[in-house]
């Protein structure tokens, strides 16, 4: 009751309070978009610039302080969420043998390649459609003829 009492008492508390609300909310909104028309991997990518613009907005207003540490910090944050989404791979062996292309390598090699494993080799994949893989306009329409054809194939080979 309190808490309600003061946001009465402060209006700069309430518009505060309001506009870390939109806040949140438009950034979980574009989240939600982001995953659905491009990729979880470029979602968490982005998620990341999140910390370093409200990090920025602290600065600006002062109420904290420059820290070079802090930088250190968010620089490892930022290359750490890009080699867990793949989007950077560390070409030494013991680095990249739990990627999902050297997995799919060596199950093809083994012979146990699945037919979905086959997708992650496809440049169309998260992977190469990371934010920094050049921007093709025609990449969804192209994936889309693509999949068509393959049950088109599917489908008149069953018959």
């Amino acid at each position: 009751m309190a808490a309600f009492r003061e946001l009465g008492n402060h209006y700069q508390l309430l518009l505060f309070s309001l506009g870390i609300i939109v806040s949140i909310a438009a950034f979980n909104a574009t989240g939600q978009a982001i995953t659905k028309y491009a990729s979880a991997a470029q979602r968490s990518t982005i998620d990341t610039c999140r910390t370093l613009f409200v990090w920025i907005f602290q600065l600006l207003l002062r109420n904290e302080v420059f820290n070079w540490p802090q930088l250190f910090a968010f620089f490892l944050l930022v290359i750490g969420t890009l080699i867990y989404n793949e989007i950077v791979v560390i070409p030494i062996d013991f680095m990249k043998y739990n990627t999902k292309d050297e997995i799919a390598k060596r199950e093809e090699k083994e012979g146990r390649l699945d037919s979905n494993k086959v997708a992650l080799q496809d440049p169309s994949s998260y992977v190469h459609s990371s934010p920094g893989a050049s921007y093709d306009n025609g990449r969804n329409l192209r994936e889309i003829e693509r999949k068509l054809h393959e049950r088109d194939s599917m489908v008149a080979k069953h018959q």
